[in-house]
């Protein structure tokens, strides 16, 4: 059992693709029916390397990043719905590059919630 977890960990920082995003979890009380939220991605990679955006498993676009490169990523959510939680899961998925076949993928839940506000017309 240990030389095949020694061997598992000589192999895989060869074979290891990496990225971080946060925050990995948002929660946030808005007044409004669109909403900006901002998440941090960092290409931990020693090369330059693609990713998709996507929100609820849908591409809304894609950016590239070089060795150690951190990119803020805004999106602009529409709350749908008033006096309720909507949850979004915002994602970002690595692209491999030619001869590759591994991905990254790191989600952020982000929970909003627009009380209805008396008196005022939405």
């Amino acid at each position: 059992m240990m030389k095949k977890i020694i061997l598992m960990y000589l192999l895989l920082p060869s074979l290891a693709l990496a990225h971080s995003q946060v925050p990995r979890e948002m929660r946030k009380f808005v007044a409004t029916e669109r909403v900006d939220v901002a998440l941090d991605v960092t290409n931990l990679n020693s090369f330059s390397q693609s990713y998709e955006v996507l929100v609820k498993g849908q591409v809304l676009g894609v950016f590239t990043l070089k060795p150690d490169e951190t990119r803020k990523v805004q999106l602009n959510l529409r709350v749908e719905e008033s006096d309720k939680w909507m949850h979004k899961i915002v994602s970002t998925r690595s692209i491999p590059r030619e001869g590759e076949n591994l991905r990254t993928e790191i989600e952020t839940l982000i929970s909003l919630y627009r009380p209805t506000i008396k008196g005022v017309e939405q």
